[in-house]
């Protein structure tokens, strides 16, 4: 019996190594060797019907081979072909597979991973559901397609980002592959904070889940716990956020201002008080970059050379949600001096974008930096909306109005979406984390003014076109060339942050509007 057994053995053996050829030799007892299961599976639904995406990472047994991945309908007995599907693949990559399904419906899953000698791993389980045909209908859950489109591709790229960028002893890394450089590729505070403000719009818009809620109550304490070790006094000097977390390192005034409106709008989602003291930590320090010269305004650093719009409108920003939070006068006065300082400095008259910077000749007279960015006039206007919620005078809201229809003039175009299958409004190729601020204006626009919805389907259209055509398939992370999605050698967090950010809020506009 013995002697047959071994026979068995060997032959299953020859046929495993044939099935599965690989050039190197493995230690591997065929008897008494398992196999490990596969991890983070995700399953989310594309842009097309009869679709889910899955994505996962495989074991790292150098024995893996084959996936195998079954699949069935809820409350539907019948098989579908080809099923189960076995698929070729390697021990440790991250994989994924576009799996065609026969109808709309909820679709149980399962992926199995098989090594060379036939052994099979545990089955990791999920759920998934494609596009529903009518868009606009109620899906499960009385989810909109919308919802569950731009939600699941959030966290799909959210998920991504945790595992590809969180690799540093201080958190996020700057760029994947992590790059050489200062604290170990870390990102500097600007990226660091795109990441924390994509959490915490993701965070936001999941709020009605439970599901979600607590996946994402678990990077609370982590992220704010890492985001402090940024936190420096030189020379006695206010704390502020460093762009690095070393004790000595340089501060800048519009970092601190993303940072602190990212921690009051987690005061406004949580109510924990800490996080309302970061933002207000931040508006102290802002004030020591706010002096006379120029006539008001932020500096951007703490060299004091010149009045930036990207230290102020933030400032502004931060000001007017500090207001809302505490009613404290003195926040709400800030805020419209800014306002106005931006307004006199820095708005171009003739078509209300802003421009980037200002300060004072030899003999005191203004000379202005003329660029113009998108993330340079989104501020403002987000800043007059906010106003205009405060005090309800119109003449904020006419300049929202004119503000948001300049940047949509300058920064987009139509273009004929081959991957659509559509001719769309899309944003012009240019700097995503730039192109995420400028939404935050569009969105609280929309809020009190629903005439301002091609805004909003600019920003919908554009994320669709990209993600179908600039999301890597090994990494999910997302290509900044908008137009045609080409692959990148380096993916920077700061647009990812910035991608996370923007599907989140389009999400949650869907939410809110049921």
């Amino acid at each position: 019996m013995n002697k047959y057994l071994y026979s068995l053995l060997l032959l299953f053996f020859a046929i495993g190594s044939i099935a599965c050829s690989d050039d190197e030799k493995v230690n591997f007892n065929p008897v008494t060797d398992t196999i490990s299961p596969i991890s983070r599976l995700q399953a989310n639904a594309t842009d097309k019907l009869n679709e889910i995406q899955l994505s996962w990472i495989n074991p790292s047994s150098e024995t893996l081979c084959k996936v195998e991945i079954a699949y069935e309908m809820e409350n539907y007995t019948s098989r579908y072909s080809p099923n189960p599907i076995i698929i070729d693949t390697k021990p440790g990559q991250l994989e994924s597979y576009l799996l065609s399904v026969p109808r709309y419906g909820k679709y149980k899953i399962s992926v199995v991973a098989i090594s060379r000698f036939g052994k099979r791993s545990a089955a990791v389980k999920t759920e998934g559901t494609p596009l529903q045909k009518d868009e606009g209908e109620n899906n499960e859950g009385n989810q909109t397609d919308i919802e569950s489109i731009f939600i699941g591709k959030a966290d799909t790229l959210f998920n991504a980002m945790n595992k590809l960028f969180w690799v540093t002893p201080w958190g996020w890394a700057g760029s994947y592959p992590r790059g050489d450089g200062y604290w170990e590729g870390t990102a500097l505070i600007w990226g660091y904070g795109a990441a924390f403000s994509g959490y915490t719009a993701l965070r936001e818009a999941t709020q009605a889940s439970v599901d979600y809620k607590n996946k994402l109550l678990v990077y609370d304490n982590l992220y704010f716990n890492k985001i402090e070790k940024f936190i420096n006094s030189p020379d006695g000097k206010a704390k502020a956020y460093a762009v690095w977390p070393g004790s000595g390192d340089q501060r800048l005034y519009d970092d601190n201002a993303w940072v602190g409106l990212d921690m009051i709008d987690l005061y406004k989602q949580t109510n924990i008080r800490g996080y309302l003291d970061r933002a207000i930590l931040v508006w102290d320090y802002l004030q020591v970059g706010t002096d006379d010269y120029t006539g008001g305004g932020i500096y951007w650093d703490e060299r004091h050379d010149a009045k930036h719009t990207c230290s102020t409108a933030p400032g502004a920003v931060l000001s007017a949600k500090i207001y809302l939070a505490t009613q404290e006068q003195k926040y709400l006065d800030q805020c419209i001096a800014y306002y106005n300082w931006l307004l006199k400095r820095l708005q171009d008259p003739l078509d209300y974008l802003f421009w980037d910077n200002c300060k004072e000749d030899e003999k005191g007279n203004i000379v202005v930096s003329k660029p113009k960015y998108a993330y340079n006039s989104g501020q403002p206007l987000q800043v007059a909306v906010l106003l205009y919620k405060i005090t309800n005078e119109e003449k904020y809201l006419v300049d929202a109005r004119r503000i948001a229809e300049a940047i949509y003039n300058k920064w987009s175009y139509r273009m004929f979406s081959q991957v659509l299958g559509e001719e769309i409004q899309i944003l012009e190729n240019g700097h995503v984390w730039f192109y995420n601020i400028a939404f935050r204006g569009f969105v609280e626009l929309y809020s009190v003014d629903k005439s301002a919805k091609k805004y909003i389907e600019l920003y919908a259209n554009t994320l669709r076109h990209v993600w179908l055509i600039g999301k890597d398939k090994e990494t999910n992370l997302l290509s900044t060339d908008i137009r045609e999605g080409k692959s990148e050698k380096s993916y920077d967090i700061l647009h990812q942050g910035a991608y996370v950010e923007m599907l989140s809020r389009l999400s949650l506009i869907d939410i809110q509007e049921k």
